[in-house]
């Protein structure tokens, strides 16, 4: 019966591991390599919801919103990731670089 409990438990526990934020997370990284950035960011997105400070995920999501055009988003993103890890040199500087686009934000 402990064996059958154990058994379980461990199950559930990678269960838990697989489906969670970094899981969506690799599948965006994979999906936004292979140029397919609607995936891409669906999987962003659900790596966001499992955990709201998952800096890489805002990032990358980021990027994407940014080579679309998408400055508003891009810039949001940008931002909570400079609240969540201030010192992460990148997200200044993609930041930085939405505001040298000619169209408006």
């Amino acid at each position: 019966m402990k064996r059958c409990i154990k058994l379980l438990l461990s199950i559930s526990l990678f269960s838990l591991i697989s489906c969670g934020a970094g899981h969506y997370y690799s599948r965006g990284v994979n999906l936004d390599d292979k140029g397919n950035y609607d995936e891409a960011v669906k999987n962003y997105d659900k790596a966001i919801s499992i955990d709201p400070a998952f800096v890489n995920a805002y990032n990358d999501r980021g990027v994407i919103f940014k080579n679309r055009k998408s400055y508003r988003e891009a810039l949001a993103d940008f931002t909570k990731v400079i609240e969540l890890n201030p010192k992460l040199a990148k997200a200044y500087i993609n930041r930085g670089n939405c505001f040298f686009k000619p169209e408006k934000i």
